[in-house]
This record gives structure tokens, sequence and C-alpha cells, in this order.
């Protein structure tokens, strides 16, 4: 039987072959910073208004979508702020202290003997007790009579009582002591009875109240929290009509875009820092895709995807958000990115997505966390897809979570009025709209990328698939096989938290090239003559590697994805075709046939885990005996083998996911060759 020989090439993009990915990557960043910026400044002016200062507004000023109003905002929450008292610590032994003070003095003044009245002795008591009395007031102490002097003490302590009655504060104490001593020295005493009462009350007297900064900084945040935000609500009114426009009237609409024929640099602050927001923001996911996604800088399918993905959600996000910042399908970037990148990929966009979003939507504090819980919400519950109706029942999640969310932040705003209802079936439109975009768009890919997207992967997977049936009918032998390598790649990739449906259906495919020339591969061989047993090894090693090339072809009459076509390249790499060569050097191999296939290296987990499984699952079922220990062994040479060759260079598989694989590949080849009963009447 004549075999056509073809020769492998590798695919290459169009792109890649007329510009370097480098330049290619820059042409796609530069693409993505310009939509984002057109559709951020793209804007509707049936709200915005000629006007300026001092004009008597025309007519009503419509707020198009929730508009906070910062400025007086914080003017508010500054007043609450400056208006609250500070919070003082009341120091009660104070005057406790005092009043002993006051009262140790005149205890001494009692003890004084008045013919030891000196100079000397009253310096030594006025030392003591801080005063600054003359002898002469002593003496004049000592010539009252007992009631005289209960009187003098009497007084002394009533304004001592008085005077922490009230708050006596560090800050302010200099001042309250001076209008304390007034106070005594209007008082209807005698001039010597002022001056001793003065000094005694005067060196007594002490802060009775301490700040307490801690306290007073709560207690003025908390006057700040309590003030809410000025808001205009979509469809309320900004300005009325014939009212004087004022700077921060000006203010407000120049900073929410509502001013007409404002020009592109009448708000700096928005032309310039937007662009380099979403600069800086696009340049920081590049940064980061070339950190831990290196491979992506190769993949310019993939890179343009993401472009094609953000011109087509964007428009749609913005369009929304002029009817209701609650209409914008939130869920559906984050569909649309798991299907076609995988969960983990689509997590960092997401991320990254809805920061640029915010910034081009023009969302509020609110609107962000709307945003970001139904982006939070597509990411959660796409699971395992069955059919395309699934999506929406992923929107009806959404509906639920985006109606909680609008509710919510009502609440926490004190806003729930007839509007929330308003805002709710927004909100309930726009899960629903998120349901029909992401149908629409995944649509667009798997016509215009070949994009292998879950709805694609199962459609391929299906038994009924024609060229499915083609290796069915054909290769019998190798459709088993493929089976078995597809439920070991399965389990080993979901194990490792990899697209266990892109290596199912990668493996059912990874040998389609055997259908054409079934015969010459082991497996379709039973009750037949081996026919490479009349062949040169040269020649049924060319045949061998030919079914790699065989598959491409087929791969790309029946339109299988690229993704699928990366299992048909990679599944034996550049490995040696060991029995051939084998059987070369025996009838004298001079090494210039090339006995090792020319395909590609597997460039993802999954590719790595269908080579591990195909050579595993056709070397164990060689051994003579399947246990476990035999098994094991097996699969522990088959891995030692590939890694020997260099053919993990391009994986991405980690050395503890490995480990996994294994464990993955026993379980499932314990399943199939496990041991069975012997029946009495069973002959050995």
């Amino acid at each position: 039987m004549k075999v056509k020989l073809r020769k492998i090439t590798r695919q290459k993009s169009d792109l890649s072959s007329t510009l370097t990915a480098k330049r290619a990557v820059y042409i796609i960043m530069a693409i993505f910073i310009i939509l984002t910026l057109l559709v951020s400044n793209f804007e509707l002016d049936t709200n915005k208004v000629d006007v300026k200062i001092g004009d008597v507004c025309p007519d009503n000023v419509i707020a198009p979508r929730r508009i906070v109003d910062a400025k007086m905002t914080e003017a508010l929450k500054t007043q609450a702020e400056n208006s609250t008292a500070p919070v003082y610590d009341v120091i009660s032994s104070a005057n406790v202290a005092a009043q002993e003070q006051a009262d140790k003095f005149f205890n001494s003044v009692t003890a004084l003997d008045a013919a030891n009245i000196t100079t000397h002795s009253v310096s030594s008591i006025n030392s003591i007790y801080s005063v600054s009395l003359m002898v002469s007031d002593y003496n004049y102490m000592k010539s009252l009579s007992a009631e005289e002097f209960s009187s003098l003490y009497a007084n002394t302590t009533t304004y001592l009582t008085q005077a922490f009655s009230g708050q006596l504060k560090a800050e302010t104490f200099s001042s309250d002591k001076t209008r304390i001593l007034e106070e005594i020295s209007q008082a209807q005493l005698s001039e010597s009875e002022k001056r001793i009462i003065s000094e005694v009350v005067g060196s007594t007297l002490r802060p009775n109240v301490i700040l307490n900064e801690e306290a007073t900084r709560l207690a003025k945040a908390n006057a700040r929290e309590s003030v809410y935000e000025v808001v205009y609500e979509a469809g309320q009114t900004i300005i009325n009509r014939g009212e004087v426009i004022t700077s921060h009237h000006m203010n407000l609409l120049k900073a929410n875009g509502l001013l007409a024929d404002s020009g592109i640099f009448s708000n700096a602050s928005v032309s310039i820092g937007r662009p380099l927001f979403i600069v800086f923001v696009t340049l920081l996911f590049m940064v980061h895709i070339y950190i831990h996604h290196n491979y992506l800088y190769s993949d310019l399918r993939k890179l343009t995807m993401m472009l094609i993905l953000s011109m087509l959600i964007l428009p749609v996000l913005k369009g929304a958000s002029f009817v209701s910042v609650y209409l914008i399908p939130t869920a559906a970037f984050a569909l649309c990115a798991t299907m076609l990148f995988g969960k983990k990929l689509a997590y960092e966009l997401c991320f990254f997505g809805v920061i640029i979003a915010s910034v081009a939507l023009q969302l509020d504090v609110d609107g962000v966390l709307y945003l970001l819980v139904g982006t939070v919400t597509g990411l959660v519950y796409l699971k395992h897809l069955s059919a395309r109706t699934d999506i929406y029942k992923i929107a009806v999640k959404v509906c639920m979570f985006n109606v909680l969310t609008v509710i919510s932040t009502d609440i926490i705003r004190s806003n729930l009025s007839v509007a929330t209802t308003e805002d709710i079936a927004y909100a309930i439109l726009g899960g629903v709209l998120s349901g029909v975009t992401t149908t629409v768009v995944i649509s667009i890919f798997e016509l215009i990328f070949n994009a292998a997207t879950p709805f694609k992967l199962m459609e391929l997977g299906s038994p009924g698939f024609p060229l499915m049936q083609k290796l069915v009918s054909k290769a019998q032998g190798t459709y088993h096989h493929c089976l078995i390598v597809s439920n070991m790649s399965e389990k080993a990739v979901e194990n490792i938290g990899g697209n266990s449906l892109l290596a199912r259906v990668g493996a059912y495919y990874h040998d389609i090239g055997k259908s054409e020339n079934p015969e010459y591969f082991s497996e379709n061989q039973q009750g037949m003559e081996n026919p490479h047993d009349l062949l040169e090894p040269e020649v049924s090693a060319n045949i061998i590697k030919n079914h790699v090339t065989e598959g491409i072809v087929l791969a790309d009459k029946y339109r299988l994805p690229k993704e699928i076509k990366g299992f048909i390249t990679s599944h034996h790499g550049t490995s040696e075709i060991s029995y051939f060569k084998y059987k070369a050097m025996k009838a004298g191999y001079d090494g210039e046939e090339d006995f090792c296939y020319n395909g590609d290296l597997p460039s993802s987990k999954e590719e790595t885990i269908v080579m591990l499984a195909d050579s595993v699952e056709a070397a164990v079922k060689s051994l003579d005996r399947q246990s476990e220990e035999n098994i094991t062994s097996m699969i522990n040479k088959i891995v030692d083998k590939k890694m020997s060759e260099g053919q993990f260079v391009e994986s991405r598989l980690s050395f503890e996911e490995l480990e996994t694989v294994k464990a993955a590949f026993l379980d499932v080849l314990s399943g199939v060759y496990h041991s069975r009963v012997k029946y009495p009447n069973q002959v050995e």
C-alpha cells in the first residue's frame, strides 16, 4: 500500500510574518489606549448648557447620571468637623488637692507663734505653699479672732469651690486664673483679706480637665461621616430655570462634563489626568503580562482577541451608562474573558478592566461597586457549561446580585425612594443584557477567530462530530486509545486547576492523523500482519511521523481551533521514534536518517499532560502485568524520559503539579486495568 508522506510545517500567524512580536504588541496596546480614550470622551450633548457666571439659567439642568457635589459635600463635612466641641477628661482629684493645700496653709498659720513672725519664717511658709504674702499679712491673720479667721478660711474655700465648679482647661488656664482673681479683687472684703485669699486661691488653682486628643479626633471624624454626600440622582434637577449661575454651579458643571463648548482644555485635570491614568494602567497591565504570562507576547492571536473583546464590550457599557449606570451589563466582560482565556487570566483581566472601565464610564463609588459585584458574580458562577442556555442561568444570578447591590447602596446612603424601584428595574435589565451581550460576543469570536470556547469544545467533543465519526469508523483502536488518554488528561488537568474540557477534547483529536493510514499503527492491527515488517525502518519512521502532519491537514479541513491543533503538533514534540531507530541500527544505521518527530514542544500545561498521557497509556498497555507497582514505575520512566529529552522546555508545568499529574494517571489506569475476580468455572 502506498502511503503519501507530507512534510510537517509549523503554523505561523499572518501578523507575525509581517511584524515583529514586539511591534505588534505596541500597536495593539496603542489601539487599545486610543479606543478607550475615544469611548471615555464620547458624551451625549443633550444635557449640556452654555452659561457663564452671573447668567440666568435658561432651562432646568438635569443630571444625566448620579452626580456627587464633592465640593459642597466637603464644605459641609468641614463645617461639621469644626463645630464639634473638643472632648475633655475630668481630673477629679484637682479640687481635692487644692482644698488640701489650702487647709495645710491655714493650719500652718494657726500653728505659727505670733511672737515669732519674722521675715525668715514668713519666707519659709511662702516657699512651701507658693504664696507671696508679707509679714504684715501674717500679723493680720494672727490678729483675727477665731470667728474672723474661720470666716477668712470659709471665704477662701468658697472661691476655690466656685473656681473648680467650671472647667479649667490647660490651654486657657492663664486667662481663667486672671478672671477668678479679678472676681476676688472686686469682692466686698478688706484689702488684706482680698490679698490673702487671692494668694491662697491663686497658688492652689490647677487645670481640672485635660484634652482627650484621640476622643476629640474620633468625635470630629464621626461628625464628618455623619454628613451625607450632596447627590443629584439621575433625572434630578441640578440648577433650576431662572437661577443665577454661581462659581459653584460652574465648577459642578465642568467637573461632570455638562458645560457646553468648554473646549478640550477647559478642565485640565480631566483632559490630562484621564489619558495619563489610562496609559499608566495599560502599561501596568502589560508589565504584569510580561512578568506572569510572558508566553502571551508571542501569542498575537490572543492579544488581538483581548483588543477585539474590549472594542466590542466597552461601547456597549458606555452606551448603557447613558441611560442608567444600573443598565450596564456588568458580567459580560467577565463571562467572555473566562470562556476565551481561562479563569485565571480572566480574573486578572477583569481586575484591570474594572479600573479602566470605571474611568472610561466616569463612575462614582456606587457605580464602581456595582460594576465590581457584577463582574465577580460572573467569574464565580461560570464553572461548567453544558449548553449556551447556561449563560442565561448565570444572568439570572447576576440580576439577583445587581438588585441586592442597588438596595444595599441605597440603604447605606439613606436614599431608599421611588427612584430605587426604577434603579432595580434597570439592574434586572442589566443582568439580562449581560447574558445577551455574552452570547453575541462569543458567537462573533467563534465565527471570526474559530475560538475554542466551551461551547465550541463541547461541539467538537460530541461523538456525532464528523471528524470524530471518521476516527471511530476507520481507526477504532486509536479511538479507544484516545478515550483513555482523554480520561487521564481530563482528571490530571482538573486536579491542577487547568482547562479540563480543553484537555479532554485535545486528547480526542491528538491522534486524528492516524485515521488516514490506521493499519500502520499497532493499536489498529488486531488480527492482521504488521505492514512495517515489509518496510525499511526509515520508511516506517516517516509513516509514523506523518500522522502528525495528516492530523494538521484534517484539522484545517474540519476547522478545528488553533488550541486543538496545538495538541496534534505537540503530543510527540521532538521525541525519538526509538523502536525503528533501534531496528535501523541493527541493520547498519549510518546516523543520517532522522528518527525524531519534528513537531512543536508543548507550550501549555494541557498540551504537556496530553503528551505524557499519550505515551504512558501506550506503554502501560504493553506491560505483561498491569499491577499498581508496574504502572507507577512505567509512569515515572516515561516522565523522566520526556524530561531528559527536553520536551518540557516550553511547558509551564511545575514539579509539584507534575506529581499531581502522576497520581491522577495512576488513579485512572488502575481503574482501567484493575484485577478481576476469577469465577469457579473460569479456566486459568
